[in-house]
């Protein structure tokens, strides 16, 4: 969501900021191409 802009993120109070955390460190490849790495995903494969 940061390589689209969103640089800040709302948990709702009967969540835990920690596992929201968690779950977005999950994501460690990027689909869309972006300034950092121009070529999507089928042309870095």
């Amino acid at each position: 969501m940061r390589q689209c802009g969103f640089d800040s993120f709302a948990v709702r109070k009967n969540k835990s900021a920690d596992d929201a955390l968690k779950g977005l460190a999950g994501m460690s490849v990027l689909y869309g191409r972006s300034v950092t790495e121009p070529r999507p995903l089928f042309r870095r494969r």
